[in-house]
Parts: C-alpha cells; sequence; structure tokens
C-alpha cells in the first residue's frame, strides 16, 4: 500500500484518538487522573507519537494538514484543561503553554536539516545557514575509564612560564556565593 503523508496523518489521527477516548475514560474533567499526569501523558506520548517522522514530512505542510494536526491537539488539550468544548484552539494552547503541532513539526524538521543534514533551510521568511548552526563537541578519544591523568596532565614546573597566569574559583556554600581570582606575573602575585 502507498503511503502518502496525508494518508499517514489520517492514520495517526485514528490511532490517537483511540488513545484519547482511553484516557477520557479514566480521567474525567474532574476525576481519575490529576490534570498534571494528563498533561505529561499529552506531551511525553502522545506527541511524540504525531511527531514521529516530522523531519521527514513536515518541511511542507499544508493549510489541511495544520487543521487536522490542530483538531487532534484540540482533544487532548480540552481534556487536560477542563474547559468548555467552545474555547477556541488557540486559547487553549496559550492556557496549556502548547506550541501548535504543526509548527513543532517544522521546527524538528529544520533543526534535522540544518544541524544533521548540514543544508541551508528556509521558514517563513527566515533563512538558518548551517555555518550559523553550533555543533556539538566532537566525542571523547578515550574512554573515561581508561583516562590516565598521570599521562595527560604536567605536575611538574615549567621551565618557560608565561608573562601573566590567571586563577580563579568560585564557591557556594550554606546560601552564601563567593568567587576569587588572582594575576600572577614572573610568579609574583600582581593583582587579587
Amino acid at each position: 500500500m502507498y503511503l502518502n503523508f496525508a494518508t499517514h496523518l489520517s492514520q495517526l489521527k485514528n490511532k490517537t484518538l483511540i488513545f484519547h477516548q482511553k484516557i477520557k475514560s479514566i480521567a474525567a474533567s474532574n476525576w481519575g487522573l490529576n490534570k498534571n499526569i494528563r498533561r505529561k501523558i499529552y506531551f511525553t506520548v502522545i506527541e511524540r507519537i504525531l511527531l514521529y517522522g516530522a523531519p521527514a514530512w513536515a518541511n511542507n505542510i499544508t493549510s489541511r494538514q495544520q487543521r487536522l494536526l490542530n483538531s487532534i491537539q484540540r482533544k487532548f488539550l480540552l481534556n487536560i484543561t477542563g474547559v468548555y468544548s467552545t474555547t477556541p484552539t488557540a486559547a487553549l494552547q496559550v492556557i496549556e503553554d502548547s506550541t501548535p503541532l504543526h509548527i513543532k513539526a517544522q521546527m524538528e524538521s529544520i533543526l534535522v536539516r540544518v544541524g544533521r543534514l548540514r543544508r541551508d533551510c528556509n521558514w517563513e521568511g527566515s533563512s538558518f545557514l548551517y555555518q550559523d548552526f553550533q555543533q556539538p563537541n566532537p566525542p571523547l578519544i578515550i574512554h573515561p575509564a581508561n583516562f590516565d591523568l598521570e599521562d595527560r596532565v604536567s605536575i611538574g614546573s615549567d621551565p618557560h612560564p608565561p608573562a601573566y597566569a590567571f586563577y580563579t574559583d568560585g564557591s557556594h556554600l550554606e546560601g552564601e556565593t563567593g568567587c576569587a581570582f588572582c594575576v600572577i606575573q614572573n610568579n609574583v602575585q600582581i593583582h587579587q
């Protein structure tokens, strides 16, 4: 069977409606699972199901797909908040501090395109250049368990010390925070 993204979203809608009915049966608006648990279920399970594969399909979301995602999100937000069913979807999203699903999907798509595929991306008049994306630090070459400090750190004195050396320290103890610094020039402390 050929599966396009509109069909994919329709199948997701059917799958999440089953979840919605199950959650609704064990968590009415004022008994059963409390609001925080319903909210966690939505954000950690349902949203992840809906956004699965978003980097592949969310690059060009149609207005029909946006409405479909909003209608799915709306059912869960109504259940979480317990407000009247006539409450607008945008208001529900603001009340629950929830970004619309089509925007989250497009954000994930941009992140993958720019961060992993190293391709420039345009979205609603903004350009995201892969050169501007902060790359993570490279992984350790040596496993931390095999890291031997004696082979990596010199504990002897340097025969050619730098002209200036700066040392800083900070600590936090019993609600108090302190910091210190000193500047050494030619083995003589000149500032502190």
